[in-house]
């Protein structure tokens, strides 16, 4: 194995984990005043927590559970399950829950469409148990669903028990899985996700407005939900996405009113916005070309796709670079994508982030005179303890 093969020095910014036990942390000095106990400010292009507190946290998030139940509405249509005009029967549980309401009539028939308007526009409860009952059989089995899509996304901190977000003992989350939830709508399912920037929803003669505040106040904010509950307080996840800066994801969790969610999310979106940029390391950059014996060329050495990451604009601590090797030797035939090493960024000793390298032209076998002339070379490297790579 070779280490250290390859330097350089750039700028970004560090990536945690999931894992990580980190109380409190901001990448770069500058910080916003957050008054909320949870949250995460999250840039999905790049995988990394740019901000964070209790991340970890379970807590209750109360209509932020509607996000789940959306995944798996948007999942069944994306699979053909469902479709948006299908018609639903509005059963008597659906009609009588409490809590904020599409205002549907026991026994009405209404679209797929309509009451995906109504859970996430008015947030109502009415409308997410008449489409889990449709696609689940009763709630209790969609709840079920949901708990599968949670494991399957590697939510490790999440549960349900319902799927509106009303109290419940068991019934919890944190802000870095929501975060981590948040991104998988907007890219898994783009078709649906137009539906969380709409800013108001009529039904029943019953115009209601969306509850996210900051889709009035920046053009950038295009979603995402809202929930209270009396033991959850105040909770928003918000997203910002603009040409220049990419998108960003906070998850606000626990606050004491609607106007500190408000206030703290768009204060976590501004600091990701003003003090990060993006740079990128492309695909198409060879780190270094191995030997391949009884091969007809050497093998180039980059990464599957593009690397993306984030460079703090008023930060200059260095972060290395380095790659590393893994395989003793390479063999023809080599097709592209064989994984030989890792691309590692550090900063101060610490591994901040790890990418797979891989070969990214295939290699042929050559001639069987060739080929025989590396045979002998291999024997004797072997011979004499020699490198093979």
């Amino acid at each position: 194995m070779y280490l250290l093969l390859f330097f350089i020095t750039f700028f970004t910014s560090p990536v945690f984990s999931s894992e990580q036990k980190q109380d409190e942390f901001f990448l770069i000095r500058q910080k916003p005043s957050v008054h909320t106990e949870h949250y995460t400010l999250y840039d999905p292009e790049t995988h990394t927590v740019l901000a964070a507190k209790n991340q970890n946290n379970k807590t209750e998030i109360a209509s932020l559970t509607k996000l789940m139940s959306m995944y798996v509405v948007s999942d069944s249509l994306n699979k053909k399950f469902i479709k948006l005009d299908d018609t639903v029967k509005i059963s008597h549980k659906a009609a009588a829950i409490g809590g904020s309401r599409m205002f549907t009539d026991e026994g009405s028939l209404v679209t797929v469409d309509s009451l995906m308007n109504g859970a996430i526009i008015s947030s109502g409860n009415d409308a997410t148990i008449a489409l889990a009952e449709f696609i689940g059989g009763n709630e209790g089995s969609f709840v079920g669903i949901m708990n599968d899509y949670a494991k399957q996304l590697q939510l490790d901190n999440t549960h349900f028990e319902n799927s509106t977000g009303l109290d419940s003992k068991n019934h919890y989350s944190t802000s870095y899985d929501l975060a981590i939830l948040a991104s998988h709508i907007i890219n898994d399912f783009p078709d649906d996700f137009y539906r969380y920037k709409n800013k108001f929803f009529t039904y029943n003669k019953i115009k209601q407005r969306n509850r996210n505040k900051l889709l009035w106040s920046d053009d950038n904010i295009d979603g995402l939900k809202t929930g209270y509950t009396k033991k959850a307080k105040y909770c928003l996840a918000a997203t910002s996405s603009n040409a220049d800066d990419g998108r960003l994801i906070a998850i606000v969790l626990g606050a004491n009113n609607e106007h500190i969610r408000a206030e703290d999310a768009q204060a976590l979106l501004r600091y990701g916005k003003r003090f990060f940029k993006h740079n990128s390391i492309p695909k198409e950059h060879v780190f270094t070309k191995l030997k391949v014996w009884y091969g007809n060329k050497y093998a180039n050495i980059g990464l599957q796709n593009t690397l993306v990451y984030n460079v703090p604009v008023f930060n200059n601590e260095p972060v290395k670079a380095d790659y590393q090797i893994n395989v003793k030797k390479l063999v023809a035939p080599v097709k592209i994508g064989t994984v030989v090493g890792k691309l590692v960024i550090q900063q101060d000793q610490t591994t901040l982030s790890e990418t797979p390298l891989i070969v990214t032209n295939d290699v042929k076998s050559q001639f069987w005179l060739f080929r025989f002339y590396d045979w002998a070379v291999l024997k004797y490297k072997k011979l004499f303890h020699k490198p093979l790579i």
